[in-house]
């Protein structure tokens, strides 16, 4: 997922995630890239880490082993907007 989870809105992410972990196999990694809310000059819709642990949690067959910064490349920010780049894997 490169900049596509920061587009829905939270009572869209269940539908969304669930989605993907119909498609992904067990021990699957899926890796997210969206915006972070970590720092000035962030892009739309920022997401926290904490935003990203409540979406792909155990529960719903999912654990996130790590979540680092990073940034996106965009045509408002020169050097990137901050992102979250997350390592998701399928239970």
């Amino acid at each position: 997922d490169c900049g596509l989870f920061h587009t829905f809105d939270g009572d869209e992410r269940p539908g969304y995630v669930a989605s993907l972990a119909s498609v992904t196999e067990h021990d699957g990694t899926l890796y997210v890239l969206c915006f972070s809310d970590d720092g000035p000059d962030t892009g739309p819709h920022p997401i926290s880490q904490e935003e990203l642990r409540a979406a792909f949690n155990p529960s719903n067959g999912w654990n996130v082993a790590a979540i680092e910064p990073d940034r996106i490349q965009t045509r408002y920010h020169d050097d990137g907007a901050p992102a979250w780049f997350a390592t998701i894997k399928r239970i």
